[in-house]
């Protein structure tokens, strides 16, 4: 993803208020491998390509993210849950595209990108048809999730070139979300069924409340960022820590923080949760270096592993999982092809 810009002053500005997340960082989970009934699957390509990864699901199983065609730019697709591919395409006049959400109706968002390295934030529907997301004026506008109301967030840079975390509302507004006080830019990258959006605001997990009001989420004692949230308003993502780790990590709704740990690394992220409470990202391993896909599940850390003959050191990493936790998606090091979009099935 690409590094937020500062963003100064905002539009509409969000009245501001600030709810220190409680002290508490609690521990959790016992480390274990994938239960023999999981398995691994590459999910389809395009013509000419293997590369790619599925960055979202959602309760039905069904993905998006991006895959590679075989002049290396990468196009958004849709996956269905056993695995057949939509090119979902890229707007006219740019070179490349990526889908970075998708609600239970199966809409998509992301972005498409010129030649020069400017974006724009695309909603894809199930028609095929896509519509573009108006920004704030800026180059670069980016939506990251959408809820199943069909509002989108994510964020977008001003006339000055600042990015600020924006709602784009049903009836196709964009509103700035603004920051928390003393902070300069912003993204929003989740959004739960009653409109509770959380992302980052400067290097502070921030949560934007139905009310207006934004809320620090605290973290473990460093630079902090989110990156799911669920219908009950937990939320996930990831928080250094003072040793100079950065650990995937549980906001919960009673303000309490709770490190989710690693595989023995220093370094690991959660990229989503689902309404069960199951979260899914990466860790590091202690022993080769490598990080694998994980699933942390009822106390548990489960090593999701990579697919079959990848090397010593290689990597995978999980973005999404359906409503019970059966289906989950991402990407991994193959054998011989690079970073390829899986599923694993539970």
């Amino acid at each position: 993803m690409d590094t937020d810009r500062r963003s100064p002053s905002f539009g509409r500005r969000s009245a501001l208020a600030i709810t220190a997340a409680a002290a508490a960082v609690l521990a959790v989970g016992t480390i274990a491998p994938a239960e023999a009934a999981t398995s691994i699957h590459t999910l389809g390509t395009l013509s000419g390509s293997i590369n790619g990864q599925a960055s979202a699901a959602n309760a039905y199983g069904v993905s998006a993210g991006r895959v590679f065609d075989s002049t290396g730019f990468s196009h958004a697709a849709r996956w269905t849950a056993k695995g057949a591919i939509t090119d979902l395409g890229i707007l006219p006049g740019d070179v490349n595209s990526e889908a970075h959400g998708i609600n239970d109706y199966g809409v998509v968002v992301g972005r498409s990108a010129a030649a020069n390295g400017t974006f724009r934030a695309v909603e894809w529907n199930k028609d095929g048809t896509s519509t573009v997301l108006a920004g704030l004026g800026g180059t670069f506008t980016e939506a990251n999730a959408i809820n199943d109301r069909g509002v989108v967030v994510g964020r977008s840079t001003a006339t000055d070139g600042t990015s600020h975390a924006v709602r784009w509302n049903t009836d196709g507004t964009v509103t700035d979300l603004g920051t928390l006080p003393g902070d300069f830019f912003g993204s929003a990258t989740g959004i739960n069924i009653s409109g509770v959006i959380v992302g980052a605001s400067g290097t502070h997990a921030a949560r934007w409340n139905t009310d207006g009001t934004v809320t620090d989420l605290g973290g473990l004692g460093g630079a902090s960022a989110p990156t799911s949230i669920n219908c009950a308003g937990v939320v996930v993502g990831r928080s250094n820590t003072p040793d100079g780790g950065s650990h995937a990590v549980r906001w919960n709704t009673n303000g309490t923080v709770t490190d989710l740990g690693t595989l023995g690394g220093n370094f690991s992220n959660a990229n989503a949760i689902n309404d069960n409470g199951d979260i899914v990202g990466r860790a590091d391993l202690a022993a080769d270096g490598g990080a694998h896909a994980v699933l942390w599940q009822r106390g548990r850390t489960i090593d999701l592993g990579t697919l079959p003959g990848a090397p010593a050191g290689a990597t995978s990493a999980a973005f999404g999982l359906n409503s019970d936790g059966s289906l989950i998606v991402g990407g991994s090091d193959s054998a011989t092809s690079g970073f390829q979009a899986v599923r694993w099935n539970r």
